[in-house]
C-alpha cells in the first residue's frame, strides 16, 4: 500500500457523485485519502484539505500521469517536425483558456515510482463524457492526439469522422475545455442596478438613430416620442422675464433692501413718513387697532417658525410644548404694549404657553381691551421680573433703547432666541441683547442698526391711495406672502 503514496489518481464515484482527483496520501483497505483535490475538474476552495473516500463509494480508480510542462515542451521542440499548415484556421495560435481541461477515459498507466515526478501546481485532467481518449496539452505527441478529437481513423488513413476522406472532420474540432463549468463561488454578487444606472441608454439610442437615419428631419424623429406633461401652473410658451415694479420716492432713500424676488428694491423711509401713512389710513377708517392686529399676525407667524413649525406643535411633543415670554416696557394701554399683548393673544390661540411682562399702573387715560382679551385665553401676566420662567423664545415689544438690568439679566440667563416687534432703530441694549429677528410694518426705517438682526416686513393691508397721498409711488411687493424677509443692499 505504501507504493501508492504520492500517486495522482482519478476516482469515479457511484450514484452520480462525480469524479474526484488528487494525490494519494493515505491508502487503506477500506478507504483512500487524497489531497490537492479537484471535484469534476473544479479546484476545491480548501485546496490543501484532505478528502477521504470509502471503498463502497468507489466505482473506478484511474492513475493519471502528470508530465512536467517544461520537459514536455523541450521534447516537443526537438521531435516535432516543421509542417506547412493547409488551413488558415489551423495556423492561428490557440489562446489558453482558464477553464479546467477535458475528461479522459484512458486505461490505467503503469508507473515507475523512481522516475515519476508529481506536479500539484495545475489542475489534473479528468474524464470526459465526449472524448474517447485522454489528452494532455503538454504531451509530446499532441498533434497525433488532437487528431482523435477531429475524427476516427478510417481504413484509408484519413482522419475524418465519416470515412469519406474529404477531411471535413478537422473543421468540426471543438474546444471541450470551454464546456466545463467555471467556479464563481469566490466572486461577489454582480450589482445589476448600479451597473445599469451607469449606462445612459437614452443618449446612445439617440446617437444610433441619428447615424442610421441622417437624412430624416427632427420632426419625423419625434413623432413616436411621448409628449411631455406640464404642471397646471407651468407656462408652455416661453415668455419674457417679468419682475415686480419698484417703489419710488420723491427723494433718494438712505438705504435700499432686496427680497427673495430678483430685481425688487424696497427703499427705507423716515419715521415721520411712516407715521403719516398710518394716520392717513386711520383717518379713513383703518384704525390703529386693526393695523396692530395685522402686525401681530405677522409676528405670530414668524414666532411659530422660530419655535419649530408644525413639527414642534405635533402631539408627539407634548413633553416639550413651546413656551414664550413677551416683554413690554410701557403700560398696558400704550402702543408698544398693545402690540405685544395682541401677539401674546394670537400665540395663545395656537396653544402656546405665554407669559407677558407688562405694567398695569398707568397715567394714560386711553382705554385698551388688549390685556382683557389676552387674559381671556387663560394665560397669565406679571409686572415682576422674578416671576418670569424659562422659555423657548423671548419677544421684545419695547420703545426704549435701554432696558433695566433685571430684564437684561433675565434674557442673558435664558440663552434663547430673541425676537423684536418694531424696535428702536438703534436696537435694544446693543452688545448685551442679541436680537435675531425683527418684524417691522409698512416700510423699513432709515438707519436701522445691525443689532436688530434679520428684518421681516409685514403686509398691513394699507391701500395704495394712502401711500400716494404721502408722496410714495407704491406697488404691491408681497405677492402670495404676508411676511417677506429683507436684505440690505450692499
Amino acid at each position: 500500500m505504501a507504493n501508492y503514496v504520492g500517486k495522482d489518481v482519478s476516482i469515479k464515484l457511484k450514484r452520480d457523485l462525480g469524479i474526484f482527483q488528487g494525490k494519494i496520501i493515505k491508502p487503506e483497505v477500506d478507504s483512500i485519502t487524497i489531497n490537492n483535490v479537484f471535484h469534476n475538474g473544479v479546484k476545491l476552495k480548501k485546496f490543501e484539505a484532505h478528502v477521504t473516500i470509502a471503498r463502497e463509494e468507489i466505482e473506478n480508480i484511474t492513475f493519471i500521469q502528470v508530465v512536467d510542462p517544461v520537459e514536455a515542451a523541450n521534447r516537443s521542440v526537438r521531435n516535432t517536425p516543421v509542417t506547412q499548415n493547409t488551413s488558415p484556421k489551423e495556423s492561428e495560435p490557440q489562446k489558453p483558456t482558464k477553464s479546467p481541461p477535458s475528461f479522459t477515459n484512458k486505461k490505467p498507466n503503469q508507473y515507475d515510482g523512481n522516475k515519476q515526478q508529481h506536479k500539484t501546481t495545475r489542475p489534473i485532467p479528468i474524464k470526459s463524457r465526449n472524448t474517447p481518449n485522454y489528452i494532455s496539452s503538454s504531451a509530446p505527441h499532441s498533434k497525433a492526439l488532437e487528431s482523435q478529437l477531429n475524427g476516427k481513423r478510417n481504413g484509408n488513413g484519413n482522419l475524418n469522422g465519416n470515412g469519406n476522406g474529404n477531411g471535413n472532420g478537422n473543421k468540426r474540432h471543438r474546444n471541450y475545455d470551454l464546456m466545463q463549468p467555471d467556479d464563481f463561488s469566490d466572486q461577489g454578487d454582480f450589482d445589476f442596478e448600479s451597473n445599469n444606472a451607469m449606462f445612459d441608454k437614452k443618449s446612445i439610442f439617440q446617437e444610433i438613430e441619428a447615424e442610421t437615419n441622417p437624412d430624416k428631419p427632427d420632426l419625423v424623429r419625434q413623432i413616436g416620442k411621448p409628449e411631455e406633461k406640464y404642471r397646471h401652473d407651468q407656462n408652455i410658451l416661453d415668455s419674457m422675464f417679468m419682475q415686480f415694479k419698484n417703489i419710488q420716492l420723491e427723494f433718494k432713500p438712505k438705504q435700499e433692501y432686496t427680497t427673495d424676488e430678483p430685481g425688487l428694491l424696497i427703499p427705507s423711509i423716515p419715521q415721520s413718513l411712516r407715521n403719516r401713512i398710518q394716520n392717513l389710513a386711520a383717518s379713513h377708517g383703518y384704525s390703529m387697532e386693526r393695523q396692530i392686529d395685522f402686525l401681530a399676525r405677522g409676528a405670530t407667524e414668524l414666532a411659530i417658525q422660530l419655535l419649530g413649525g408644525s413639527r414642534r406643535f405635533s402631539p408627539k411633543n407634548l413633553h416639550q410644548w413651546p413656551r414664550v415670554t413677551i416683554i413690554c416696557d410701557e403700560p398696558y394701554n400704550m402702543l408698544k404694549s398693545e402690540m405685544g399683548l395682541c401677539t401674546a393673544r394670537q400665540l395663545a390661540c395656537h396653544g402656546v404657553n405665554v407669559m407677558v411682562f407688562v405694567k398695569t399702573a398707568t397715567t394714560n387715560p386711553k382705554e385698551s381691551k388688549e390685556l382683557e382679551l389676552y387674559t381671556a385665553t387663560g394665560n397669565d401676566f406679571t409686572g415682576n421680573v422674578k416671576d418670569l420662567t424659562p422659555c423657548d423664545l423671548i419677544i421684545l415689544s419695547v420703545s426704549n433703547m435701554n432696558q433695566n438690568s433685571q430684564i437684561v439679566r433675565y434674557i442673558q440667563q435664558n440663552r434663547v432666541m430673541v425676537m423684536a416687534i418694531d424696535p428702536p432703530v438703534m436696537g435694544v441694549n446693543p452688545g448685551e441683547i442679541n436680537i435675531r429677528n425683527t418684524v417691522i410694518p409698512i416700510l423699513p426705517l432709515d438707519d436701522i442698526h445691525t443689532s436688530c438682526g434679520k428684518l421681516h416686513l409685514v403686509n398691513l393691508g394699507i391701500s395704495n391711495k394712502f401711500f400716494k397721498d404721502a408722496g410714495i409711488k407704491y406697488f404691491p411687493i408681497f405677492g402670495s406672502r404676508s411676511l417677506i424677509p429683507l436684505h440690505l443692499k450692499a
